[in-house]
């Protein structure tokens, strides 16, 4: 590999500008970096919320007026594959869901670069495994939105300090599917990153597509699907593979297949969710003798694997890589997949006698568990302490709703209580009521009164009920009727709000008035108005806070849940391994707590710039090796009813990006 390193100095930080692998020692501090290390991506900060989701909306516009496929097929027609057949055996590593904060992501990229790894699995048994000859990364491997800053800050950096590598390194490939946050951009920075033959540390880019074959030893092979956000698999894809099973692939092969999103798991709510991978399955594999073994997924930020009635087929979600933790709790324990629609191809129909074979699959392992998930979930109700951007716009809406509410011009109510003047401003009503009943019922009469006469008092209640409403998301699996709760919450919102300003009121009476009940209180007085804007963004945040992740548990918005918490616990990779006799062994590594890491000055040349503030990581074996034999399933053939063309895909309801 000598004759491809850059040999100029590394260029300034924050330039961006990563055109070839790091050469010398590593660098002697922070500032020599060729990236800034990121934390993790605060998915509740409302400019990131605001970003997120205008470049969601652009991608999704632009991307079913241009698709990328289609441009990268008409540039590069050949149909060609990465051929691994000379060697008797080969080492594949596999992750997902990658490019997110430095930490949790280095962690994974550190343990990927070690020369070995000497694991013991449940039962005892110490496996060595040795560093992946090639690396596949399965989507998302930037967040929150794909461009060149975040992918050189979050990816590219963090797995180059980890496995800079050397003159006499052995070569390492690396192929890469994209998911749907490399998807906002329209594909244009996952292009350049990974179809132009570039370096990634001591890994280098070989594809020239966004999906991809590799031909490996034994008869195996792995295949890499590209299915854009929403959008079905496009006829240049499925023409790209299909000439590969019709001229490469023999009958009783078998395949890896990798795909961006695990659209099983949301059959048992969504039946056609997995028509695209069944139609791909039966109409690129099956027709040709060639056996879907293992589908790699990531998407969804855990561990997960499912298997038929064999023990023989796999389905296996890996997307541990970096980002937050997703809980597993709400993944369904049994699956029966097959297409929902009857495939009508007049040039070759389905027999009138064939059976629509229905396959089953039941879940095997989860990493965290449910019980160990379910936890996790409960500490959404403290997230509000990570989120501080997003609890001040809390109290901020508050502030603003007692600001209207104040300004609302309501008329004077009579007989409210025996001490009550004549006023007909909210705040003041409020807080020179006597006994705590005639204060609510002078509350809430004031409220609806305002609602009378302020337009905007009842816009602003609108909006705020209407977004959380459309905001909940009940939980797969749960009842829809839970939809419900998100009215509840908005009006738990608006009734906290005009509780604040009731209790801040009051107690401005109590501090700054002179204590006579007839007097109105000094709401004009620079002291009154620094207390109540003060009280209203402290515990405004505070409690707004807390209602907002009360509202998280009931079966609803499980991924705003875990998204809130950005936890970086239970990371996940996988090790695969297609030994001499032809055998399939994955070996699912999990690292339940990823470190924090410090740089390691001048560090020796091919070694990590970064290195544990502590004790190293401690990785695990998730679960018992899974061993797929090379030998064919001696089942009858499956036969599977297909939809007329490929049905539009899928993203994961409520997934945060």
């Amino acid at each position: 590999m000598s004759d491809t390193l850059n040999p100029a100095a590394p260029p300034a930080v924050n330039e961006h500008v990563l055109s070839g692998p790091w050469s010398g020692g590593g660098p002697a501090n922070e500032g020599e970096l060729r990236f800034k290390p990121r934390p993790m991506v605060r998915w509740l900060d409302p400019a990131q919320l605001t970003g997120t989701a205008v470049r969601a909306v652009l991608s999704d516009v632009f991307g079913a007026y241009a698709d990328q496929r289609e441009m990268q097929a008409a540039l590069s027609r050949e149909v060609d594959a990465c051929d691994y057949t000379a060697q008797d055996e080969i080492w594949i590593d596999y992750v997902a869901d990658l490019g997110d904060g430095f930490h949790s992501t280095y962690t994974v990229a550190w343990l990927l670069a070690q020369a070995r790894l000497r694991l013991s699995d449940p039962a005892g048994k110490t496996h060595d495994l040795p560093r992946g000859r090639v690396l596949v990364m399965g989507g998302d491997q930037v967040y929150p939105t794909a461009s060149r800053e975040e992918y050189a800050d979050r990816m590219e950096g963090p797995y180059e300090a980890a496995f800079p590598c050397r003159p006499d390194d052995d070569h390492h490939d690396l192929f890469a599917l994209p998911g749907n946050h490399d998807w906002y951009d329209g594909l244009t920075s996952f292009m350049r990153q990974f179809c132009q033959k570039r370096w990634i540390g001591g890994w280098r880019t070989k594809q020239t597509r966004s999906y991809f074959a590799l031909r490996l030893p034994h008869g195996w092979w792995l295949l890499g699907t590209d299915l854009q956000l929403h959008s079905d698999i496009d006829k240049p894809q499925l023409d790209y593979f299909m000439a590969l099973a019709k001229n490469e692939m023999k009958p009783g092969d078998r395949v890896i297949l990798c795909t961006p999103e695990p659209a099983w798991v949301h059959v048992p709510h969504e039946p056609q969710a997995f028509d695209n991978l069944a139609y791909f399955e039966q109409k690129v594999l099956g027709d040709h003798g060639v056996t879907l073994a293992v589908t790699l997924t990531g998407d969804l930020h855990h561990y997960a694997r499912y298997a038929d009635a064999s023990g023989r087929r796999h389905k296996i979600t890996a997307g541990g890589g970096g980002a937050y933790l997703y809980g597993t709790d709400r993944l369904p324990e049994k699956m029966t997949l097959a297409a929902s629609r009857v495939r009508r191809d007049p040039e070759n129909p389905v027999p009138a006698d064939a059976v629509r074979t229905r396959e089953v699959f039941t879940e095997q392992k989860l990493y965290p568990s449910r019980k160990a998930s379910m936890w996790m979930r409960l500490k959404a109700v403290g997230a509000a302490r990570k989120n501080g951007w997003f609890t001040t716009l809390l109290a901020s809406l508050y502030l603003m709703y007692a600001w209207v509410l104040q300004g609302s011009q309501l008329p004077a109510m009579l007989g409210a209580g025996k001490n009550t003047p004549k006023t007909d401003r909210f705040i003041e009503r409020a807080a020179l009521e006597g006994s705590f009943t005639d204060g609510v019922w002078t509350v809430l009469t004031s409220f609806f009164q305002g609602a009378r006469y302020s337009p905007l008092l009842v816009v602003l209640t609108v909006l705020l009920v209407g977004s959380l409403w459309a905001f909940c998301t009940p939980d797969a699996g749960r009842p829809r009727a839970l939809k419900a709760l998100g009215f509840v919450h908005g009006v738990a919102h608006v009734a906290l709000a005009v509780g604040l300003t009731w209790f801040l009121a009051a107690t401005g009476l109590w501090l700054f008035g002179d204590g006579s009940r007839a007097s109105v209180v000094p709401v004009d007085s620079l002291k009154f108005v620094a207390y109540f804007v003060t009280g209203m963004l402290v515990l405004g945040g505070a409690l707004g806070g807390v209602l907002f992740g009360l509202f998280l548990l009931p079966g609803v918005n499980l991924n705003e849940a875990f998204s809130a918490q950005y936890m970086s616990s239970y990371r996940n990779f996988l090790r695969l391994h297609i030994d001499a006799r032809g055998d399939l062994t994955v070996y699912p590594v999990g690292v339940r707590r990823p470190l924090k890491w410090k740089l390691r000055p001048n560090a020796p040349a091919g070694t990590p710039f970064f290195v544990p503030r502590s004790e190293p990581p401690v990785p695990e074996l998730i679960e018992q090796p899974v061993r797929v034999d090379r030998a064919p399933q001696p089942a009858a053939p499956r036969t599977l009813s297909m939809p007329d063309m490929p049905i539009v895909g899928r993203s994961t309801p409520g997934k945060a990006g």
